[in-house]
């Protein structure tokens, strides 16, 4: 039984971490893979269809243009996903209070302030801002709903930096109240921002 679970275990961590790897791929790598791969579909289609005698010209032309269009509605939804990605991110911070937020815990960042629990309540309130809306972009982009790369390229070193100066905080919140609190932007910058050991 504990093999069967350690294999699952296994298996289960090869998938995330291949899904951790193809989520931060070149765009134009992973239209070129895509693209092949649908090719290869096509041309498996085409040649089992043939072996029976019942494909014509007209039908190849069609499978052709099935796997272009497919190459192209593919290639266009990752261009979709990269502009609404963007645009998650800064209409996000241009609203003043994420903005705000994320100015005074960058700013105490800056200053080599760390964020205590001892901070006054305007101040929990900045640093409740800025941490709730990396909490949301994190669960977005660990659940595939935006583009980990443009996530981690455009604000992954400022997550990282604003999260590290708020740990005594959230150790504290933790400790006391919210056991999971802000788990997906630890995980996320876990998964896709911090430098990896080379074991």
């Amino acid at each position: 039984m504990r093999i069967k679970l350690r294999r699952l275990g296994s298996i289960t961590n090869s998938f995330r971490q291949i899904t951790r790897q193809w989520r931060i791929f070149n765009p134009a790598a992973r239209t070129a893979i895509t693209t092949v791969g649908v090719f290869g579909a096509v041309l498996t289609a085409f040649t089992l269809v043939n072996t029976i005698n019942a494909l014509n010209a007209t039908a190849a032309s069609v499978l052709v243009a099935v796997t272009f269009g497919v190459a192209t509605i593919f290639q266009q939804r990752q261009s979709q996903r990269r502009e609404h990605t963007v645009s998650l991110l800064t209409e996000l911070i241009s609203a003043g209070h994420v903005g705000a937020g994320i100015g005074w815990v960058a700013d105490r960042q800056m200053n080599n302030e760390p964020i205590t629990e001892k901070i006054s309540a305007e101040e929990r309130r900045h640093v409740r801002v800025a941490l709730n809306y990396y909490e949301l972009v994190s669960a977005l982009a660990l659940r595939g709903q935006v583009d980990v790369r443009v996530v981690r390229d455009i604000a992954g070193s400022s997550m990282t930096r604003n999260f590290d100066i708020c740990r005594p905080y959230i150790d504290y919140r933790r400790g006391s109240t919210a056991p999971l609190l802000y788990t997906e932007t630890e995980l996320f910058l876990a998964e896709y921002c911090r430098p990896r050991s080379a074991n």
